[in-house]
């Protein structure tokens, strides 16, 4: 059994790998971080994962635990706290199968309440690829993070994870975007829309979402609202007078796109 000092030793290398690849400088995968990988018993290839537990970043022990439940006995795995996330590599290359495992073991935090994020970054073959798929990973989770929240700005409850190949590119973008930007670039082109249906139950933005998803089909949008196609007619006008935008206009279809995927 190891010894309180050589659990914190596991730590402090753990903490300076993982460090150095958050940091993503021109050393990020020099002599030292290929030393500390081997010494974590790190072996090429790597998968990145990034945590967070509702505002603040999830617990290292509980992460640890996760990860030395996926890797089994055998498994190797350095974790650290990174700012507002808990950060880890493992070696291994199957996303798709970590990806599952948190899902299963994300059921047993549901039970108990407790709300997590993960984003999984690509498989890197080395080093030299590693501290990327840590940035990616972070920002997939972010991704996650706004599926979760679901425009109400809080996750539910459950581990909600997801890999970069189950994120568009489009919710990358979202979420590289701070959030008190993007926030008030949501309010200003949704906020008049969410205002008029509050008084007038005037259903603009659920007409606006189905308008996009049927790519701007006055037909098609009133078939999927069980209305007529005056109606659609008639709310994507209002949609128009109260926003300034221009629905038959690509850059504003993006720009309403856009903000209510992060919404």
């Amino acid at each position: 059994m190891c010894g309180r000092g050589s659990r914190q030793g596991a730590a402090g290398s753990a903490d300076s790998l993982i460090g150095r690849l958050a940091a993503g400088g021109d050393d990020a995968v020099g002599a030292e971080t290929k030393a500390l990988l081997h010494a974590a018993g790190l072996e090429p290839g790597y998968l990145a994962v990034a945590l967070r537990a509702g505002d603040r970043a999830a617990d290292r022990d509980l992460t640890e635990d996760l990860m030395s439940g996926y890797t089994g006995a055998a498994g190797r795995s350095a974790v650290a706290v990174a700012g507002d996330e808990v950060l880890a590599v493992i070696s291994g290359t199957d996303a798709a199968g970590l990806a599952a495992w948190l899902r299963e073991a994300g059921q047993v935090l549901k039970a108990a309440g407790l709300a997590l994020t993960a984003g999984i970054g690509g498989p890197a073959d080395g080093a030299a690829a590693l501290a990327g798929a840590v940035r990616e990973a972070s920002g997939v989770r972010r991704a996650a993070e706004l599926r979760a929240a679901g425009g109400t700005g809080k996750a539910t409850a459950g581990l909600w994870v997801a890999t970069s190949t189950e994120v568009g590119s489009h919710e990358l973008l979202l979420a590289s975007v701070p959030t008190p930007v993007l926030r008030s670039f949501r309010e200003r082109l949704l906020g008049p829309l969410t205002e008029y249906d509050a008084r007038h139950n005037a259903e603009l933005l659920p007409t606006l979402r189905s308008f996009l998803a049927c790519d701007g089909s006055w037909s098609a949008c009133a078939t999927r609202m069980y209305v007529h196609v005056n109606t659609v007619r008639y709310r994507i006008g209002r949609i128009e007078a109260l926003t300034g935008r221009d629905l038959s206009a690509l850059p504003d279809r993006v720009d309403f796109f856009l903000a209510l995927r992060g919404a």
